[in-house]
């Protein structure tokens, strides 16, 4: 099974660099580095590819999202929400 993990680098802690005075952006000449909870967040990920492939499974996507931002309070329930809660 292939896998393909995308993940951002962050310049090391221990080496922040420095910023470029004209853009003010950080000079990307410093050493970057994989951020320790992305590298679990990885780890995870491929734990679980594991897994799926033990069920079978051909593909999988991961994805999250924040519910707060797909639905705001006092929304009307849609008829298969209604029928199914008995409101």
């Amino acid at each position: 099974m292939d896998v393909v993990v995308c993940v951002k680098q962050i310049p090391d802690p221990a080496d922040p660099g420095e910023l470029n005075p004209d853009t003010k952006t950080l000079k990307r000449d410093t050493k970057l580095i994989l951020d320790e909870s992305d590298s679990y967040g990885v780890e995870m990920a491929l734990q679980l590819v594991d897994a799926a492939a033990c069920c079978g499974a051909d593909a999988i996507k991961f994805q999250t999202f924040s519910a707060d931002r797909l639905v705001r309070r006092g929304a009307a329930k849609a008829a298969s929400q209604l029928a199914a809660t008995g409101d």
